[in-house]
């Protein structure tokens, strides 16, 4: 079938998501490492406080009970997610599993541009993971119903400590979300959400005032001693889309024999799969649809992330061939982007 315009929707949501049970490694780049052009990459020397700021926001996040795990790696070649703390750059992240394609470009798929150790910092660190987890701002979100007092925004932004100018100013703040929206209406104690002064919003007219994700999220705890750093919404949010994992015993891959699914868009599944015998496999996916599938490998910790194709916008299926050692315990994982309702989907290993 031809890429329509509800299939091209449905890949847009979905595809920035890892599929539940991933292990990302990330880097943090050593307090002053520099680039080849010069660049402080690295925190500046003596601020190792900022890799203990940048761990606890990882840790917030799994702490959610989501099913993505974060593990330091020093060695940067095996990260897909890479820190930076380049000052007067801003503070960014790619989104989801752009950082894939990212990484070989670029000396970062993240950077923190300011003191990660300060209120506004922690904030900031917890919201650029969010990227990385495939979250987009939530005051972008179409639902919000924001109209922007446009000049006010892009005059602001332009000044510290972003700089940026007016296309970006659009990108990050101005234009809306295209498309269907995951999760709730609208959020504005998100940590997705930026803070935002009077002046900013002229409707809905109840937030003319600004709006204050932080004391948003200390009236949702009833004013306690610490305010989370997530809103409530967010902490639902990240198990909808990355619920804890089931165990794959049930759903046993056996070679040559197909496992139909019944999967609608964002739904997922796992199956496992011990090969009888030293030797390359072939996993594919059968039926009119868009996915990710995935190969992890079992250790004692951690799936390990060997192999991935996606399929989506293409009309093929995802394939995946890779050597699997005997007796060793593989898993399958798809996340389903699209599909056609009326056709049988599945998948197959010989």
């Amino acid at each position: 079938p031809g890429v329509g315009g509800s299939r091209l929707e449905m890949i847009a949501i979905h595809s920035k998501k890892w599929v539940s049970g991933t292990t990302l490694k990330f880097y943090l780049y050593p307090p002053g490492k520099r680039n080849a052009g010069g660049a402080l990459l690295g925190p500046p020397r003596g601020h190792n406080s900022w890799h203990e700021s940048m761990r606890d926001a990882f840790k917030k996040w799994m702490d959610t009970g989501m099913s993505i795990r974060f593990v330091e790696t020093r060695d940067l070649d095996d990260a897909e997610v890479v820190v930076s703390f380049t000052q007067g750059e801003g503070s960014y992240s790619y989104v989801g599993r752009d950082i894939l394609g990212v990484k070989s470009q670029r000396d970062q798929t993240m950077n923190i541009g300011w003191d990660p150790t300060t209120p506004e910092g922690v904030e900031t660190c917890v919201h650029e993971i969010g990227h990385t987890l495939g979250f987009s701002h939530e005051h972008q979100n179409p639902k919000a119903g924001i109209t922007w007092n446009e000049p006010a925004v892009i005059q602001s932004l332009a000044g510290p400590p972003n700089f940026w100018d007016e296309a970006k100013t659009r990108h990050n703040i101005l234009n809306k979300i295209s498309g269907p929206v995951i999760g709730s209406d609208w959020d504005p104690a998100s940590v997705m959400h930026y803070p935002f002064e009077a002046g900013f919003i002229l409707e809905p007219a109840s937030h003319r005032g600004g709006i204050n994700p932080v004391a948003l999220r200390e009236e949702e705890a009833g004013g306690g001693h610490s305010t989370p750093v997530l809103s409530v919404m967010d902490r639902k949010a990240i198990l909808e889309i990355y619920p804890p994992e089931a165990p794959a015993d049930d759903l046993v891959l056996t070679l040559g024999e197909s496992w139909v699914l019944d999967l609608g868009p964002g739904e997922q599944a796992m199956m496992k799969f011990i090969p009888p015998i030293t030797r390359k496999y072939t996993f594919f996916t059968f039926g009119h649809a868009d996915t990710v599938m995935v190969l992890f490998e079992r250790d004692e910790r951690e799936d390990i992330r060997i192999a991935a194709d996606d399929d989506s916008g293409f009309d093929r299926n995802a394939v995946i061939q890779h050597r699997l050692v005997a007796h060793r315990t593989y898993k399958v994982k798809l996340r389903m982007y699209s599909r056609t309702a009326a056709d049988t989907f599945g998948v197959l290993v010989y």
